[in-house]
């Protein structure tokens, strides 16, 4: 949902060695969670503050972000 992550790529990421789908997933989303919500998760990668949970419960959830 937050982007197009294959099985295979010459693609390169920040802070990853070799590709993997594991991390496009998690770049992905934290790049959509960084859009909506102004902040991240604190296991995504990143120095943008990490998010507060009243961000979460509100302004995330209300943009319709998928975040537990």
């Amino acid at each position: 949902p937050w982007g197009n992550c294959r099985s295979t790529s010459k693609e390169k990421f920040p802070g990853y060695d070799t590709y993997s789908i594991s991390a496009c997933r998690l770049l992905c989303e934290t790049n959509e969670v960084m859009r909506v919500c102004n902040c991240r998760m604190v296991h995504m990668p990143g120095k943008i503050s990490v998010c507060i949970i009243s961000t979460i419960k509100t302004a995330c959830k209300t943009k319709a972000v998928c975040v537990n």
